[in-house]
């Protein structure tokens, strides 16, 4: 018989990362206006530079989507001349699953999103989903 995969997934992050260093600074830097117009004032608890590319109009190509893990949802972003960002609440991810074949965060159902599949490690991968479902292995 097998488990939900919420029982499964290492505890969510509770403490917010400090906005004035890391991954969450060098992205409010490098995007001040898409950063508040998605994030704004609220607490990130994990950022995540994925494999999965998408165009934003540069010369150079495509470029790499940020999750960001907010309180009660997700970020999406990717900074460029034709910015893409889309904030999902995490209660329309509670489908959510990794894909340990593909390497992909599924995100499920989000019907409206423009982005369905993140390519991360497994490590991420899962972070990503303690923080989506709210839950890990220290819940019961």
């Amino acid at each position: 018989m097998s488990r939900p995969i919420a029982d499964m997934l290492p505890p969510h992050l509770t403490v917010p990362l400090d906005s004035s260093g890391g991954h969450l600074a060098r992205l409010r830097a490098r995007a001040p206006d898409l950063t508040a117009n998605l994030i704004g004032q609220a607490d990130a608890f994990l950022v995540v530079r994925t494999r999965t590319a998408i165009d934003v109009g540069g010369w150079l190509g495509r470029r790499r989507i940020r999750a960001v893990a907010l309180a009660d949802g997700l970020v999406l972003m990717a900074p460029g001349r034709r910015p893409y960002g889309e904030r999902i609440a995490f209660a329309d991810l509670g489908e959510s699953l990794y894909n340990h074949v593909t390497g992909e965060v599924v995100l499920a159902p989000a019907p409206d999103a423009r982005v369905r599949r993140l390519r991360l490690s497994p490590l991420e991968g899962y972070q990503l989903l303690a923080q989506i479902h709210g839950k890990g292995t220290d819940d019961a």
